[in-house]
């Protein structure tokens, strides 16, 4: 006789039953999972995955730009400043490598120092970290692991710390000499220069221009008069 028998019923995926004769199933933890019906267990969530809500039947993926390095996390970690997690699952987070920063937490991926800065640093958190290029020299190098300031060369100069350029001399100005002038020096009135980027000024020619009973006339633009060419003048009259 049968009268009265008991059939037993699948616990569902989430849950599990791990004793015999159970009468309820139940729900899987946070942090772990039972994708599968009629489990006895449920299983931690791999590293790299969690798991936020009881009777979850499969593990989530962490986000770029956090992770998980245990198993049955019921969340994921924010990477920290410096580092980041460019691809979804990670199980930890990689520094910012010389040259490159992060200044907030969960970087899917780092910042590169900008043109006229560099950063030998590693895990760098701050464009603070990135160091500027000097006056009178510039680089023109994005994301630079080591110096790569270059000085200016002759008939340029960079006046500004953190140049990715020099400039060049412009004319009726002139060149200080050194490889490092920090600006430009105007020409002397009684010389020009007439090519952007000279680095001397050239001498007005000599010469005068003569009228009856020596009265001088001023010399035209770009001349100067020279007492020695009066006085060889007086002489001669």
């Amino acid at each position: 006789d049968e009268t009265g028998a008991v059939s037993c019923k699948n616990c569902l995926p989430g849950e599990y039953s791990d004793k015999l004769s159970s009468t309820s199933c139940k729900s899987c933890l946070s942090g772990t999972y039972s994708a599968a019906i009629a489990s006895t267990s449920c299983s931690q969530c791999s590293p790299g995955t969690f798991a936020a809500q009881n009777q979850s039947t499969f593990c989530t993926s962490c986000d770029i730009g956090y992770y998980s390095s245990d198993k049955g996390m019921k969340g994921c970690l924010p990477c920290p400043t410096g580092t980041y997690a460019s691809a979804p699952g990670s199980q930890f987070c990689t520094d910012c490598a010389a040259g490159s920063f992060a200044s907030k937490q969960a970087s899917a991926d780092c910042e590169k120092c900008p043109t006229g800065t560099f950063s030998t640093l590693s895990k760098a958190t701050s464009i603070n970290d990135c160091l500027n290029c000097t006056i009178d020299t510039y680089s023109s190098t994005l994301g630079a692991n080591s110096n790569p300031c270059i000085p200016c060369g002759p008939s340029r100069f960079a006046s500004s710390v953190k140049s990715s350029s020099c400039q060049l001399l412009q004319a009726m100005t002139r060149f200080s000499g050194s490889t490092d002038a920090v600006s430009c020096d105007a020409c002397p009135t009684v010389a020009f220069a007439s090519t952007v980027g000279g680095s001397a000024c050239t001498l007005c020619f000599i010469g005068l221009v003569f009228q009856h009973k020596l009265l001088i006339k001023p010399c035209p633009a770009g001349y100067i008069v020279v007492v020695l060419f009066v006085l060889l003048v007086s002489i001669f009259f």
